[in-house]
């Protein structure tokens, strides 16, 4: 597996490159943005792992050059971000990045990243997957006071659920999500939006930020489930 690393400081990268010094992962660890676009359309990579925040090209213009290009379009991609807020992630999916880590990165951290690249599943597969799933969704919502609804899911994605009955909500309603995963012991919150409605009184939601560990909790799920 090659994997190209990419964050213009030095510290950091060299840091990331001694965490995958195992098992069959070939590491480029490249410190110059510019480089990087250069091996990006020259070379085939199994993984990227790159910072967001860098001197131009920035991780979200390496990305897209990604998707360009031949040999890497399909190529999962990680956006390494010290800002884990909404209009990031939107930047990020919108350049078709894979999944984010945020910092700081640990030893765990990036290993666990390229254990999800080597397995059985690929991290787009975990993003495009919706899997049935059946839970009480606490939904809570403000539209002239506070109002709040009992829904069940139908299923879920790492991107969102569906969500029965409506409530006579309306697309682009924002609400709060309360709901258990099974195994983890607490509830997850986590911010979302109706963005479509199907019959007879479904409301599918796209959930728009949340805790790192709620996300990841979603993540792992899916993959157990996908692995099983």
């Amino acid at each position: 597996m090659r994997v190209l690393l990419v964050d213009d400081e030095k510290d950091t990268l060299r840091a990331m490159a001694s965490f995958l010094h195992y098992s069959d992962v070939e590491i480029l660890p490249v410190a110059d943005s510019v480089e990087a676009g250069r091996h990006i359309t020259t070379r085939a990579f199994d993984a990227m792992i790159m910072d967001i925040q860098m001197p131009s090209p920035d991780g979200l213009e390496l990305t897209r050059l990604a998707r360009r290009s031949f040999i890497n379009r399909r190529t999962p991609i990680v956006l390494i971000t010290g800002y884990d807020d909404l209009e990031t992630r939107r930047k990020g999916w919108d350049a078709r990045a894979t999944c984010f880590a945020g910092k700081p990165i640990t030893p765990e951290k990036i290993r666990g990243i390229v254990r999800l690249l080597l397995g059985s599943v690929s991290p787009d597969q975990i993003i495009r997957t919706r899997l049935p799933f059946r839970t009480q969704v606490n939904c809570r919502w403000s539209c002239s006071g506070a109002k709040s609804l009992l829904a069940e899911s139908l299923d879920l994605g790492q991107g969102g659920m569906l969500l029965e009955p409506s409530g006579g909500m309306t697309v682009g309603q924002e609400m709060e999500l309360e709901f258990h995963i099974p195994s983890l012991g607490c509830p997850l919150l986590i911010h979302a939006k109706a963005v479509r409605f199907e019959q007879p009184d479904q409301m599918a939601v796209q959930f728009l930020d949340c805790t790192d560990p709620d996300y990841k909790a979603v993540q792992s799920y899916i993959t157990k489930r996908l692995q099983s």
